[in-house]
Protein backbone atom coordinates (compact mmCIF):
# COMPACT_ATOMS: atom_id res chain seq x y z
CA UNK A 1 0.00 0.00 0.00
CA UNK A 2 1.29 3.78 -0.44
CA UNK A 3 2.57 5.58 2.61
CA UNK A 4 0.03 8.28 3.75
CA UNK A 5 2.92 11.04 2.25
CA UNK A 6 2.78 9.39 -1.00
CA UNK A 7 -1.02 9.65 -0.75
CA UNK A 8 -1.21 13.12 -0.34
CA UNK A 9 1.47 13.65 -2.83
CA UNK A 10 -0.75 11.99 -6.02
CA UNK A 11 -3.42 13.73 -4.62
CA UNK A 12 -2.23 17.41 -4.46
CA UNK A 13 -0.90 16.46 -7.99
CA UNK A 14 -4.44 15.03 -9.25
CA UNK A 15 -5.63 18.87 -8.20
CA UNK A 16 -3.25 20.93 -9.73
CA UNK A 17 -3.57 18.95 -13.19
CA UNK A 18 -7.46 19.12 -12.30
CA UNK A 19 -7.01 23.03 -11.89
CA UNK A 20 -4.88 23.37 -15.20
CA UNK A 21 -7.44 21.32 -17.00
CA UNK A 22 -9.92 23.90 -16.08
CA UNK A 23 -7.96 27.13 -16.57
CA UNK A 24 -7.32 25.53 -20.24
CA UNK A 25 -10.97 24.95 -21.08
CA UNK A 26 -11.36 28.53 -20.31
CA UNK A 27 -8.84 29.95 -22.48
CA UNK A 28 -10.06 27.59 -25.39
CA UNK A 29 -13.48 29.17 -25.10
CA UNK A 30 -12.25 32.51 -24.69
CA UNK A 31 -10.52 31.84 -27.73
CA UNK A 32 -12.76 30.20 -29.53
CA UNK A 33 -15.40 32.84 -29.32
CA UNK A 34 -12.70 35.64 -30.22
CA UNK A 35 -12.13 33.78 -33.36
CA UNK A 36 -15.44 33.23 -34.18
CA UNK A 37 -16.60 36.77 -33.88
CA UNK A 38 -17.55 39.21 -36.75
CA UNK A 39 -15.25 41.87 -35.89
CA UNK A 40 -12.60 39.74 -35.38
CA UNK A 41 -13.00 37.94 -39.00
CA UNK A 42 -13.79 41.52 -40.56
CA UNK A 43 -10.05 42.92 -39.01
CA UNK A 44 -8.17 39.53 -40.03
CA UNK A 45 -9.58 39.92 -43.10
CA UNK A 46 -8.90 43.94 -43.88
CA UNK A 47 -5.66 43.49 -42.32
CA UNK A 48 -4.22 40.54 -44.68
CA UNK A 49 -5.34 43.03 -47.85
CA UNK A 50 -4.05 45.91 -46.39
CA UNK A 51 -0.52 44.07 -45.86
CA UNK A 52 -0.59 42.31 -49.68
CA UNK A 53 -1.65 45.90 -50.91
CA UNK A 54 1.00 47.78 -49.06
CA UNK A 55 3.39 44.88 -50.43
CA UNK A 56 3.20 46.05 -54.16
CA UNK A 57 3.89 49.37 -53.33
CA UNK A 58 7.26 48.35 -51.55
CA UNK A 59 8.79 46.32 -54.26
CA UNK A 60 11.81 48.26 -56.12
CA UNK A 61 9.67 47.68 -59.43
CA UNK A 62 7.31 50.83 -59.95
CA UNK A 63 4.08 49.30 -60.74
CA UNK A 64 1.36 52.11 -61.63
CA UNK A 65 -1.98 52.42 -60.31
CA UNK A 66 -4.29 51.04 -63.10
CA UNK A 67 -1.89 47.41 -62.59
CA UNK A 68 -2.59 47.73 -59.05
CA UNK A 69 -6.49 47.88 -59.51
CA UNK A 70 -6.77 45.66 -62.34
CA UNK A 71 -4.49 42.92 -59.64
CA UNK A 72 -7.21 43.52 -57.06
CA UNK A 73 -10.46 44.13 -58.95
CA UNK A 74 -10.24 41.21 -61.81
CA UNK A 75 -7.41 38.37 -60.78
CA UNK A 76 -7.72 38.96 -56.30
CA UNK A 77 -10.98 40.21 -56.65
CA UNK A 78 -11.84 37.23 -58.45
CA UNK A 79 -11.01 34.95 -55.48
CA UNK A 80 -12.62 36.74 -53.01
CA UNK A 81 -16.22 36.90 -54.98
CA UNK A 82 -15.71 33.05 -55.60
CA UNK A 83 -14.82 32.62 -51.18
CA UNK A 84 -18.03 34.87 -50.75
CA UNK A 85 -19.98 32.89 -53.16
CA UNK A 86 -19.41 29.58 -51.56
CA UNK A 87 -20.44 30.95 -48.15
CA UNK A 88 -23.61 32.14 -49.36
CA UNK A 89 -24.50 28.99 -51.61
CA UNK A 90 -23.52 27.09 -47.94
CA UNK A 91 -25.53 28.89 -46.27
CA UNK A 92 -28.31 28.31 -48.94
CA UNK A 93 -27.66 24.28 -48.80
CA UNK A 94 -27.97 24.39 -44.99
CA UNK A 95 -31.37 26.69 -44.92
CA UNK A 96 -33.05 24.00 -47.83
CA UNK A 97 -31.00 20.37 -47.00
CA UNK A 98 -34.13 18.23 -45.24
CA UNK A 99 -30.85 15.50 -43.88
CA UNK A 100 -29.14 15.44 -40.99
CA UNK A 101 -26.01 17.86 -41.24
CA UNK A 102 -23.56 17.55 -38.71
CA UNK A 103 -20.74 20.34 -38.93
CA UNK A 104 -17.50 18.54 -37.71
CA UNK A 105 -14.97 21.04 -35.64
CA UNK A 106 -11.21 20.07 -35.57
CA UNK A 107 -9.46 20.97 -32.51
CA UNK A 108 -6.12 20.70 -32.70
CA UNK A 109 -5.30 17.72 -33.67
CA UNK A 110 -8.41 15.74 -32.22
CA UNK A 111 -11.62 14.83 -34.02
CA UNK A 112 -14.48 14.38 -32.69
CA UNK A 113 -18.65 15.62 -34.02
CA UNK A 114 -19.23 17.82 -31.92
CA UNK A 115 -17.31 21.24 -30.37
CA UNK A 116 -17.91 19.93 -26.91
CA UNK A 117 -16.26 16.26 -26.97
CA UNK A 118 -13.63 18.07 -29.43
CA UNK A 119 -12.64 19.87 -26.10
CA UNK A 120 -12.85 16.56 -23.94
CA UNK A 121 -10.23 15.16 -26.10
CA UNK A 122 -7.96 18.32 -26.10
CA UNK A 123 -8.20 18.02 -22.20
CA UNK A 124 -7.52 14.51 -21.82
CA UNK A 125 -3.88 14.53 -24.25
CA UNK A 126 -1.28 13.21 -23.07
CA UNK A 127 1.69 16.01 -22.68
CA UNK A 128 5.15 15.77 -21.85
CA UNK A 129 4.28 16.56 -18.28
CA UNK A 130 1.62 14.60 -17.10
CA UNK A 131 3.55 11.70 -19.00
CA UNK A 132 6.25 11.95 -16.17
CA UNK A 133 3.80 12.30 -13.53
CA UNK A 134 2.16 8.87 -14.58
CA UNK A 135 5.86 7.23 -14.91
CA UNK A 136 6.81 8.41 -11.37
CA UNK A 137 3.39 7.50 -9.56
CA UNK A 138 3.81 3.87 -11.49
CA UNK A 139 6.90 3.45 -9.88
CA UNK A 140 5.32 4.31 -6.14
CA UNK A 141 2.94 1.54 -7.43
CA UNK A 142 3.15 -1.31 -4.40
CA UNK A 143 0.65 -3.08 -6.21
CA UNK A 144 1.90 -4.38 -9.78
CA UNK A 145 -0.40 -6.95 -11.46
CA UNK A 146 0.58 -8.61 -14.88
CA UNK A 147 -3.00 -7.37 -17.59
CA UNK A 148 -3.10 -10.45 -19.64
CA UNK A 149 -4.89 -8.95 -23.38
CA UNK A 150 -7.04 -11.62 -24.88
CA UNK A 151 -7.61 -10.82 -28.36
CA UNK A 152 -9.40 -13.35 -30.72
CA UNK A 153 -8.73 -12.38 -34.27
CA UNK A 154 -10.39 -13.65 -37.42
CA UNK A 155 -9.24 -12.12 -40.75
CA UNK A 156 -8.82 -8.73 -39.58
CA UNK A 157 -8.00 -5.42 -41.26
CA UNK A 158 -4.57 -5.46 -41.12
CA UNK A 159 -4.31 -1.39 -40.69
CA UNK A 160 -6.74 -1.73 -38.16
CA UNK A 161 -5.30 -4.64 -36.24
CA UNK A 162 -1.50 -3.67 -36.05
CA UNK A 163 -2.85 -0.14 -34.46
CA UNK A 164 -4.48 -2.36 -31.76
CA UNK A 165 -1.17 -4.16 -31.02
CA UNK A 166 0.68 -0.91 -30.67
CA UNK A 167 -1.62 0.54 -28.87
CA UNK A 168 -1.10 -2.35 -26.00
CA UNK A 169 2.77 -2.23 -26.85
CA UNK A 170 3.08 1.31 -25.97
CA UNK A 171 1.25 1.70 -22.99
CA UNK A 172 2.64 3.50 -20.22
CA UNK A 173 2.23 0.72 -17.30
CA UNK A 174 4.72 -1.86 -19.17
CA UNK A 175 3.84 -5.28 -17.31
CA UNK A 176 1.18 -6.94 -19.47
CA UNK A 177 1.27 -9.74 -22.05
CA UNK A 178 -1.13 -10.23 -25.42
CA UNK A 179 -2.95 -13.45 -25.58
CA UNK A 180 -3.99 -14.26 -29.42
CA UNK A 181 -6.16 -16.94 -31.00
CA UNK A 182 -6.10 -17.08 -34.62
CA UNK A 183 -9.35 -18.60 -35.74
CA UNK A 184 -8.03 -20.01 -38.40
CA UNK A 185 -7.65 -16.85 -41.08
CA UNK A 186 -7.59 -16.94 -44.76
CA UNK A 187 -5.56 -14.09 -45.05
CA UNK A 188 -1.72 -15.08 -44.60
CA UNK A 189 -0.66 -11.72 -43.75
CA UNK A 190 -2.65 -11.95 -40.28
CA UNK A 191 0.16 -14.98 -39.72
CA UNK A 192 3.31 -12.65 -40.81
CA UNK A 193 2.03 -9.82 -38.84
CA UNK A 194 1.22 -12.19 -35.62
CA UNK A 195 5.04 -13.53 -36.33
CA UNK A 196 6.14 -10.34 -36.58
CA UNK A 197 5.44 -9.31 -33.38
CA UNK A 198 5.68 -12.00 -31.77
CA UNK A 199 10.17 -12.09 -32.68
CA UNK A 200 9.68 -8.41 -31.75
CA UNK A 201 7.76 -9.36 -27.93
CA UNK A 202 8.87 -11.65 -25.91
CA UNK A 203 5.06 -11.32 -23.91
CA UNK A 204 3.46 -11.68 -26.96
CA UNK A 205 1.47 -15.28 -27.55
CA UNK A 206 -0.44 -16.94 -29.77
CA UNK A 207 -2.09 -19.60 -30.47
CA UNK A 208 -3.53 -20.86 -34.12
CA UNK A 209 -6.28 -22.93 -33.90
CA UNK A 210 -7.21 -25.99 -36.05
CA UNK A 211 -10.70 -25.50 -37.18
CA UNK A 212 -12.87 -22.02 -37.11
CA UNK A 213 -14.92 -21.65 -33.83
CA UNK A 214 -16.32 -17.99 -33.93
CA UNK A 215 -15.62 -15.91 -31.32
CA UNK A 216 -16.51 -17.78 -27.80
CA UNK A 217 -14.01 -20.81 -29.14
CA UNK A 218 -11.61 -18.23 -29.66
CA UNK A 219 -11.88 -16.47 -26.92
CA UNK A 220 -11.19 -19.31 -24.78
CA UNK A 221 -8.33 -20.61 -26.58
CA UNK A 222 -6.48 -17.64 -25.65
CA UNK A 223 -7.49 -17.69 -22.19
CA UNK A 224 -6.07 -20.95 -21.76
CA UNK A 225 -2.08 -18.59 -22.83
CA UNK A 226 -3.17 -16.79 -19.87
CA UNK A 227 -0.44 -16.25 -16.91
CA UNK A 228 -1.66 -12.67 -15.35
CA UNK A 229 -3.74 -11.76 -12.04
CA UNK A 230 -6.01 -9.35 -14.34
CA UNK A 231 -6.91 -10.24 -17.71
CA UNK A 232 -8.32 -7.73 -20.19
CA UNK A 233 -11.00 -8.99 -23.29
CA UNK A 234 -10.37 -6.41 -26.50
CA UNK A 235 -11.31 -6.92 -30.10
CA UNK A 236 -9.01 -7.26 -32.51
CA UNK A 237 -9.71 -3.46 -34.04
CA UNK A 238 -9.84 -1.81 -30.63
CA UNK A 239 -7.40 0.50 -29.36
CA UNK A 240 -6.82 1.73 -26.12
CA UNK A 241 -5.12 5.25 -24.91
CA UNK A 242 -1.68 4.82 -23.51
CA UNK A 243 -2.50 5.75 -19.99
CA UNK A 244 -5.42 2.45 -20.02
CA UNK A 245 -3.34 0.30 -17.69
CA UNK A 246 -2.22 3.00 -15.81
CA UNK A 247 -5.56 3.70 -14.34
CA UNK A 248 -6.51 0.04 -14.16
CA UNK A 249 -3.23 -0.31 -12.01
CA UNK A 250 -3.97 2.75 -9.92
CA UNK A 251 -7.56 1.87 -9.22
CA UNK A 252 -6.27 -1.43 -7.93
CA UNK A 253 -3.40 0.03 -5.37
CA UNK A 254 -6.74 2.55 -4.45
CA UNK A 255 -8.79 -0.53 -3.73
CA UNK A 256 -6.89 -3.70 -3.48
CA UNK A 257 -10.35 -5.82 -3.23
CA UNK A 258 -11.35 -5.22 -6.61
CA UNK A 259 -11.93 -7.86 -8.95
CA UNK A 260 -13.68 -6.56 -11.72
CA UNK A 261 -13.00 -3.36 -13.64
CA UNK A 262 -15.19 -1.27 -16.30
CA UNK A 263 -13.80 1.07 -18.63
CA UNK A 264 -15.41 3.58 -20.85
CA UNK A 265 -15.37 3.72 -24.61
CA UNK A 266 -16.18 5.71 -27.48
CA UNK A 267 -16.52 5.02 -31.36
CA UNK A 268 -13.56 6.20 -34.26
CA UNK A 269 -14.65 5.34 -37.63
CA UNK A 270 -12.13 5.07 -40.69
CA UNK A 271 -11.07 8.79 -40.67
CA UNK A 272 -10.29 9.27 -36.88
CA UNK A 273 -13.32 10.69 -35.78
CA UNK A 274 -14.48 10.40 -32.57
CA UNK A 275 -18.06 9.70 -31.67
CA UNK A 276 -19.19 9.33 -27.62
CA UNK A 277 -21.64 6.32 -27.10
CA UNK A 278 -24.11 8.13 -24.08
Amino acid sequence: MLSRRDKERIERNEELLLMKKKQEDLLIKRVAELESSKYFKLKRFLAFYTKRLRSNFSRKDKKNIFSIIYNYMFKRGLKVGRIIAAKILKHVYLLVETKKVVIVEVFSEMLANTAEYSQYLYRKQINKSKRKFILNNIKAFKTQPVFSVVIPVYNPPIDFFTQALDSIVNQLYSNWEICIADDCSTDPEVKEVLDEYCKKYENIKVVYRKENGHISKASNSALELVLGEFTVLMDQDDLLREDAFYEFVKLINQKSSVDMIYSDEDKIDENGLHSILF
